[in-house]
């Protein structure tokens, strides 16, 4: 496996690792912990009018109310000297300036209460020592109280805002999705489980079923499905709730009710059903999304329908092709036998050395024609097993053969064919490789992939064939020195009808259909084996594919 890690910097290898480990947390002095605090703490009333909602307002009456409550205290201490709960109503106000204002203004009505307190009111219910218990334990049990009730007042009118935004929030959240949901251009449902009755239906899920949404809401699935469909409806709904986790069905065929009339009409869709949870992880829910693929579908179809009928007029036009291809082909043969004959024996009487010279070009000739035939015939056999591959109607006959010999076999063709080509051949030291296997298809596949190395390279340059085995596989790969492939060239070698652009034949005929490869990974997959290419631009490429072997 290659090290990625050597392709990055030195430096920037340690920054990779250094923001891998956890920053460590920055400490905020306590000065500016407290600042944000009651900065978060502070608000002012939402029912005041929007130009009184200022925090200076806050301030204004945290320092009037305690006073004037504390006047207050004082006027009923003028008349009543026995009053002993002089200290409520600076509490009440202290809670109200919490309540509106949050913490800064609730501690400053404390402040300017004990002060206020301090000064007015209880010097007049006890004398004016300092060493008085009383007197000390008056005033700081009313500043803990008053800072206590301060921070608990405007926490929990802060806490109590905080969740009512929030709760707003939700709503208009929830509400944005139902207008969403509710108006998306594709069906969508939510049952309940486990009864599965429908407790939301936007109107395309409903237009599907043919009815209102009042109709189709709180009533169970079994009830609204009736006919086939429901068969695929509840195990996929049953699913979901045994497990948890989500499904989606491709391409499901469903008969929906689109006019109204009652008459279902089969529309194509991809279903998915995404369990619903809640906060505390209870499934209390399915939505099921419905996609709409009925064109597509329809499409793809017709496209299959006409390459089936391609195919089958390729095949028709094949078969008549080869008719009159066979008799071309025995009629060469047969003026090539006797221009043979006459060339072997001795020269006519009155028949010049000009007229021999003749006859044998025309041999020539003939067996050039012969060449070209072949040719055709062989394009004519790609057709057709190009169309009964796409039928599945391509023949094997697989027995038991040695791919040794088949090997063996087609480089010995190709070097009669090809006399001034160099080819070698690396057979392992098994004398025997058996396999299971079509020999004639297994040697249309290596001849293939020789004609193609022969047919890309240049001329002066051998072509490599080798047989290996690889523990209960053999593999044959065909190695050429021709200009090599791109990536992207090998992604679609092995389609139907491709051509490699910009990849000109070198020697040979540069007749082909780019059905060769298509052709040879087709058989190799029937007979259970595998095909691939090794190549680089520039550095040829080799051509390869391996077998099981046979016990």
């Amino acid at each position: 496996m290659p090290d990625f890690r050597q392709e990055i910097p030195p430096e920037t290898d340690k920054l990779l690792v250094c923001s891998a480990s956890p920053a460590p947390k920055e400490r905020v002095p306590w000065a500016v912990r407290l600042k944000n605090f009651l900065q978060s703490s502070s608000f002012s009333p939402e029912w005041l009018p929007p130009s009184l909602q200022s925090p200076f307002v806050g301030y204004l009456l945290a320092v009037l109310l305690p006073i004037l409550m504390v006047g207050c205290v004082y006027l009923i201490t003028c008349f009543l000297p026995s009053f002993r709960f002089a200290s409520a109503p600076i509490i009440l106000a202290v809670v109200l300036i919490s309540l509106g204002w949050g913490t800064l203004s609730g501690l400053l009505a404390t402040l300017v209460g004990t002060l206020a307190l301090t000064i007015l009111v209880v010097p007049s219910l006890m004398p004016l020592t300092f060493d008085h218990d009383e007197y000390v334990y008056s005033a700081i049990m009313f500043t803990i109280i008053g800072i206590s009730l301060s921070l608990l007042t405007s926490q929990t009118q802060h806490a109590r805002r905080q969740s009512t935004r929030a709760q707003v929030s939700a709503e208009s959240t929830r509400g944005f999705l139902y207008h969403i949901l509710m108006h998306a251009p594709t069906p969508i449902a939510v049952v309940s489980v486990p009864e599965y009755r429908f407790e939301l239906i936007n109107s395309h899920a409903s237009r599907c079923f043919g009815m209102c949404a009042s109709t189709i809401l709180g009533r169970s699935v079994g009830e609204i499905i009736t006919h086939d469909d429901i068969r695929q409806v509840i195990p996929a709904l049953d699913w979901v709730q045994k497990t948890g986790n989500e499904l989606s069905l491709q391409e499901r065929p469903f008969f929906v009710d689109l006019r109204c009339d009652g008459g279902r009409v089969k529309q194509y869709f991809n279903i998915y059903y995404q369990p619903m949870f809640s906060l505390q992880g209870v499934l209390d829910g399915i939505i099921i999304f419905g996609v709409d693929i009925t064109e597509q579908v329809e499409a793809r179809q017709k496209i299959e329908q006409l390459l089936s009928q391609l195919d089958s007029f390729i095949g028709v036009v094949a078969h008549e092709l080869r008719t009159p291809l066979t008799a071309t082909k025995t009629s060469l043969q047969i003026a090539q036998r006797k221009l043979k004959r006459t060339l072997t024996t001795q020269p006519l009487p009155g028949v010049s050395l000009q007229k021999n010279e003749v006859l044998g070009a025309l041999r020539k000739n003939l067996m050039r024609a012969e060449q070209q035939v072949d040719l055709q015939n062989r394009l004519v056999g790609d057709l057709l097993d190009a169309s009964r591959m796409r039928s599945d109607r391509l023949e094997l006959h697989s027995r038991h053969c040695d791919i040794t010999r088949i090997v063996q076999e087609c480089v010995d063709v190709q070097r009669e064919q090809h006399p001034q080509r160099v080819l070698t051949l690396k057979m392992p030291s098994t004398q025997n490789i058996s396999i299971m296997a079509d020999p004639d298809r297994v040697g249309q596949v290596v001849t293939n992939y020789l004609t193609n190395a022969l047919k890309y390279s240049d001329a002066e340059y051998p072509v490599a064939v080798e047989v290996t085995l690889k523990g209960a596989h053999v593999r044959v790969s065909v190695c050429d020195q021709g200009p090599g492939l791109q990536p992207e060239q090998q992604e679609h070698l092995w389609d139907r009808f491709y051509r490699v652009p910009g990849i000109h034949v070198r020697s040979g005929s540069g007749v082909g259909l780019g059905l060769g490869l298509y052709i040879c990974r087709s058989i190799m997959e029937r007979l259970g084996g595998t095909t691939g290419v090794q190549s680089r631009t520039g550095e040829g490429s080799t051509f390869w594919f391996t077998l099981p072997v046979s016990a």
